[in-house]
């Protein structure tokens, strides 16, 4: 159900972690991740990612503390935009 929506880049500068938890916070932001079900678990992602059981923990449980603080702004016609302290 959750394959490609979280599509890591082994070359980018940005940590796997950091992709991961910038990942999570658009689908749940955009609503990608539907709200009547639950996010993907840790296993899972960590087999559709190939990386680490930790690298994954971390971004999600970094990502489900900050996501309840986090301000979304949407001017008409326009993607969220994610706020204070959240992923850019």
């Amino acid at each position: 159900m959750y394959e490609n929506m979280i599509v890591i880049d082994r070359q980018a500068r940005e940590t796997l972690q950091m992709q991961i938890r910038r990942q999570l916070a658009i689908g749940i932001v955009s609503r990608q991740f539907p709200l009547s079900e639950p996010l993907p678990s840790i296993r899972c992602l960590t087999s559709d990612l190939k990386v680490r059981v930790t690298t994954v923990a971390l971004a999600v449980q970094a990502e489900s503390g900050r996501i309840r603080h986090v301000e979304i702004t949407r001017p008409r016609g326009s993607a969220p935009e994610i706020r204070k302290g959240g992923i850019r």
